[in-house]
This record gives structure tokens, sequence and C-alpha cells, in this order.
């Protein structure tokens, strides 16, 4: 698999695991309840396997590459960077009101389901966009030798950051969250 290949898997089951959280959001806000176990699962996937397996891999190997190839001009990679760290404000703003939840008795869900919606929606956009922008430019431009030194580096930053076997715990735990909360058109996220 490609470096482009395995960063377009990553979004692929991030996105899967968007629409669950969306299905969370929709059974919130219709008054029925959402575990807080489950709510700290999904908060733990995006902050673990999204923020540290994921972006890390964009930002510290995959993007410094495209810069060097000549691919994209820094600013554009900047922009991306950014959105990254915008995403951890939303995480911030999330796990405070999960923590309210399972302290019991009131807690923010509508601001909670507000934020969420806002971080699905960006967040979805935002891989789009690294796709559209950057893996239909960078995949057919980097070499059988570069792909090599990429995926070296991934498997690298995977093993220091999330630890060795992790990922496909967090593929495991999609899967079972799909089958708990499916969201509308979801699909095995084992074939991710």
């Amino acid at each position: 698999m490609s470096a482009v290949d395995e960063l377009k898997a990553e979004h692929a089951l991030i996105r899967t695991m968007m629409g669950v959280f969306s299905r969370m959001c929709d059974l919130m806000e219709s008054g029925e309840a959402v575990d807080t176990e489950h709510l700290d699962q999904m908060l733990d996937f995006i902050v673990v396997f999204v923020d540290k397996c994921h972006h890390r891999k964009e930002e510290e190997v995959f993007f410094p590459r495209v810069v060097a190839l000549g691919l994209r001009e820094p600013a554009v990679i900047d922009a991306f960077v950014y959105q990254h760290d915008l995403f951890k404000e939303y995480i911030s703003e999330l796990r405070a009101d999960v923590r309210e939840k399972g302290k019991g008795g009131d807690w923010p869900r509508h601001r909670f389901i507000e934020v969420a919606r806002d971080y699905i929606s960006q967040l979805t956009e935002h891989s789009e966009a690294e796709e559209n922008e950057l893996f239909a430019i960078a995949g057919p431009s980097i070499s059988a030798d570069e792909n090599d030194n990429l995926a070296d580096e991934f498997e690298r930053l995977e093993r220091e950051e999330v630890g060795a076997g992790e990922h496909e715990m967090y593929r495991e735990l999609a899967s079972r969250l799909t089958g708990m909360f499916p969201p509308r058109g979801a699909r095995d996220v084992k074939e991710t």
C-alpha cells in the first residue's frame, strides 16, 4: 500500500467514525441516552487515532515531503496544520462536556451536540480537501523508494505515538461502534 493509500484508508475510517459520532448526536438530540463510555471511546479514537496518529503522520512525515518535492507551497501546508490545531480546541471542549456528563446530573448536552456537529463537518471537509489538494497530486509523484521511506516513517511514528497493535484496536473499536450506532450508508470498516 502506498503512503497516500494508507492516509486515504485512515481518512475512510475517520469518516466512518464521524458518521457514528453524528448518529450519537442524532440520538442525543432526540432525547435518547448515549452512554458516557461510548462518548469517551469516540473521543479517545479522535484524540489518539486522528490526532496523535493520523495528523502526526501528515504533519511530521507526509507534509514535509510534499513541500520538499515541490508539490505544494508551504502556505498551503500551513493552512492544513492550522486546521489540525483548531480541531484540538473542539476536542478539548467536547472532553470537558463529557466529563460533566460523567459526574451525573445536568450537563451541556445541547452545546456538546452543536460543537460535535461542527467538528464532524469541519473534519470531513478537511479530509476531502487534503485528498483533493494534496493526495491527488502527491500520489503519482512519489517514487517507490520514497513510498518505502514514508511507510517506514509512518510505522515508526505509529509505534511511538500510539503503540504496537493499537492501530488495529481502533479499527476494532470503529467496527464495534459502527454496529451499535450505524451511520447512514455505513459499510464494514474492516475493509478500510
